[in-house]
């Protein structure tokens, strides 16, 4: 398993009258620079945000890391081949 690749924002759960909600900050500069180094061949950056065991001296309760997963190639080519039945 790779070491995990931290995404530049901050997450902080929050209670609203609708229930709580994730509310998310990011310098916008440090942002753009994460999207273009870690941009897919579809053009996607797919993140996965976790919570935290424990809050961060500024609050936030949840963070975001780089979602590295790929399909082996085998599983590709056999499901272009094999399409579902329906």
């Amino acid at each position: 398993m790779s070491d995990k690749i931290y995404a530049p924002i901050f997450t902080k759960e929050i209670e609203t009258k609708f229930g709580k909600m994730l509310k998310q900050s990011f310098n916008a500069d440090k942002m753009i620079t994460f999207i273009k180094e870690n941009v897919n061949e579809k053009g996607y950056v797919n993140l996965n945000t976790s919570k935290r065991k424990e809050t961060g001296q500024y609050g936030d309760t949840h963070y975001s890391t780089l979602d590295t997963w790929e399909p082996d190639k085998k599983d590709e080519d056999e499901n272009s081949q094999n399409p579902m039945p329906f």
